[in-house]
């Protein structure tokens, strides 16, 4: 379950990757506790800088639990999202791609 909110998140421009969430280096990327049918999850995120934090953590929020719902069936009762970097000068490759398509 976690995998699949990492790899959801992951798929939202702007995010450039998925951290490990607490300081052993062997916790996993994300956490994901399911009791019954409702699914909490937890991700670290690093962001592209600048970006709108807000906007951008509700499309992650709305996208992971739309697909983690999608994938496993289970309702998703919130997504805990910590933005643990924001690295200035990295932009996700479809960011690059559209902006230089335009500049065409």
């Amino acid at each position: 379950m976690a995998r699949i909110a990492a790899g959801a998140a992951r798929e939202v421009e702007g995010v450039l990757d998925v951290r490990r969430r607490g300081v052993v280096p062997w916790n996993e990327r994300s956490r994901a506790d399911v009791d019954g049918g409702l699914a909490m999850l937890s991700l670290d995120v690093s962001v592209a800088y600048p970006a709108p934090l807000r906007t951008l953590t509700d499309r992650i929020r709305n996208h992971v639990a739309a697909r983690v719902h999608y994938l496993t069936g289970l309702a998703v009762g919130h997504v805990d999202i910590e933005v643990t970097s924001m690295v200035p000068g990295q932009r996700p490759a479809r960011t690059t791609e559209l902006a230089e398509g335009a500049r065409r």
